[in-house]
Parts: structure tokens; C-alpha cells; sequence
């Protein structure tokens, strides 16, 4: 495997000791057959997959997952690789719940776009 960001995501899968590929796709709300053309095409994943996948896995350090620089793990957070992974979240009818997410949503993919840009 050429790229080093779906080595970083196999890495992350390893590390939860999720069962698979699927499981982790569900964990994370996203298209599994979207997730397995990332592999077969040794393409980048997309922003909408990076901000999915650090909203699910907040302790993840983004710096790592996106250039290898760094530990995998924010130093704040420090989970034990045998500590039980989020569970997939049942959506809510609450728009504060919904104003939360969005608002994590917006921060991520910025920090992903500075990331990017190098800015």
C-alpha cells in the first residue's frame, strides 16, 4: 500500500481492535463501498471520511492521520488501546444536539483545510 493515510487508517483500526473494515465504517456513519475504493484506487479519502472519522475518534491526532507527523493520539487523551470504541449514535431530535455536531463538523474540516493548505 502506497499511501500513508490508509496505512495511518489501518493503523487506527488496529489500534480499537475493531473486527472490520464494515464494523468500522458503521462506527464511524460512512459508505462502506465509498471506504474500499479509497484502497482500490490508493486514493486520498474525502473530507466528508476525515471529518467522520475524527468526530467518532476525537482523541485521534489529526496532524498524524493527515502527514505521519506526531503520535497517533493527542497527548491530552490518552485512551488504553483496550478501551471499548464509540458506538455508532442514534441520531436525536434535538436541535441543540444538532447545532453541537455541526459545530464539530465546521471546526474539523477547518483544521483539516489548514492542515491541507499548510496555512
Amino acid at each position: 500500500m502506497e499511501n500513508d493515510v490508509l496505512q495511518r487508517i489501518n493503523d487506527i483500526i488496529r489500534f480499537y481492535k475493531i473486527k472490520s473494515d464494515r464494523e468500522f465504517c458503521r462506527l464511524i456513519s460512512f459508505n462502506y463501498d465509498t471506504y474500499k475504493a479509497f484502497f482500490k484506487r490508493d486514493s486520498h479519502p474525502n473530507v466528508d471520511f476525515l471529518t467522520r472519522l475524527i468526530c467518532t475518534y476525537t482523541q485521534i491526532n489529526l496532524d498524524w492521520l493527515l502527514t505521519g507527523k506526531g503520535e497517533m493520539l493527542k497527548q491530552e487523551s490518552v485512551p488504553l488501546p483496550d478501551e471499548t470504541p464509540p458506538q455508532a449514535v442514534e441520531p436525536e431530535n434535538s436541535q441543540q444536539r444538532t447545532i453541537e455536531t455541526q459545530a464539530r463538523t465546521i471546526e474539523t474540516q477547518a483544521r483539516i483545510i489548514e492542515t491541507l493548505t499548510g496555512k
